[in-house]
């Protein structure tokens, strides 16, 4: 993963399912980041907070990166070349996905440390979603 400014980005390297067990990426876009929310997975798109506290132990504070990954292969939800983006209106201490009624839209609504509610959009690709014969009729 490479961080320019607010935005992470991660390579497009293809994972050998047949020789591993699945991908990982080390957190690298800012010094001290941590995920400590649980991530949540929808439509292939694995949304993970990770919180960044502020530098000087005697401040409250800091800033989140918020991630939005496909989920079989590691990197950014497609057509977006971009992984995760800094949020810097604090901590953010929970994630909740909703989907909006008539529009269907779905949206991430993070809670920061002073208990604001920020709606955030996520991107989803169901085109790495491999579709499975679930059931069938069998008719007479």
């Amino acid at each position: 993963m490479s961080t320019s400014g607010i935005n992470s980005t991660s390579t497009n390297n293809t994972v050998d399912w047949s020789s591993k067990i699945g991908w990982f990426f080390d957190l690298t876009s800012q010094s001290g980041e941590r995920v400590s929310i649980d991530s949540i997975l929808a439509l292939g798109t694995l949304n993970v907070v990770s919180n960044v506290p502020a530098t000087n132990d005697c401040t409250a504070g800091g800033n989140a990166w918020i991630y939005q990954i496909d989920f079989a292969s590691g990197g950014a939800v497609k057509p977006s070349t971009i992984v995760g983006k800094k949020f810097t209106g604090g901590l953010v201490v929970g994630q909740v996905l909703v989907r909006l009624s008539g529009s269907g839209k779905i949206l991430n609504l993070l809670t920061d440390s002073s208990g604001s509610v920020i709606p955030y959009g996520v991107n989803f690709y169901l085109g790495s979603l491999n579709s499975q014969k679930s059931g069938w009729k069998e008719k007479f």
